[in-house]
């Protein structure tokens, strides 16, 4: 029996690993600040930045993609080969391609579920003051874009840990409610 990638989904809120990067990055700053060893301090917030980055959108990735495996799953009970094209040919590898990452909204995902369903969404969204949780996930995504086509390197974000984790916790409620819209709505 094959183990699927989605299998591993866990809690939204329940970030343990990005939570043990935030207090570890906390520590390990704070340290070499009261060392005043600058150049230390300097170079893990730059590391640990590029970190947390690509583990949220990571993990992003990882929930909205196992939200619409499970849909799937549960629509196409008896038919193991529906799942099987939706995973191989809607999920994998196609993630980035269901957000317009540079647009301020998340219209483009919606709209793949057609018009109707999009409009629906966008009053949800208004409705429950999701805006700045929605832009706060566009942002991860995007930044994370950034990140690894712009030379990871020498990529320089102009966020600090601290705001990219405040990003991130804003995120997580919007992808909260993209899981939970998938597995009500679809």
């Amino acid at each position: 029996m094959n183990i699927c990638l989605y299998d591993l989904r866990v809690d939204i809120m329940d970030s343990t690993k990005i939570r043990t990067l935030y207090d570890d990055y906390m520590a390990l700053s704070s340290f070499f600040y009261s060392q005043n060893q600058i150049s230390f301090a300097t170079c893990i917030n730059d590391v640990y930045r590029k970190s947390l980055l690509i583990s949220a959108a990571s993990f992003f990735e990882v929930e909205i993609c196992k939200a619409i495996y499970d849909a799937a799953e549960k629509k196409g009970k008896a038919n193991r080969a529906f799942v099987n094209f939706i995973e191989n040919k809607v999920i994998t590898r196609q993630y980035h391609t269901f957000f317009a990452w540079n647009s301020s909204n998340t219209n483009n995902f919606w709209g793949l579920f057609g018009e109707d369903f999009k409009k629906n969404i966008r009053l949800e969204i208004k409705e429950r003051k999701l805006e700045d949780a929605e832009s706060a996930f566009l942002y991860i995504g995007r930044e994370r874009n950034n990140l690894v086509h712009k030379d990871y390197v020498n990529f320089i974000i102009n966020a600090t840990f601290e705001e990219i984790y405040s990003q991130y916790k804003a995120a997580c409620d919007f992808v909260d409610f993209i899981v939970d819209t998938i597995k009500e709505k679809l």
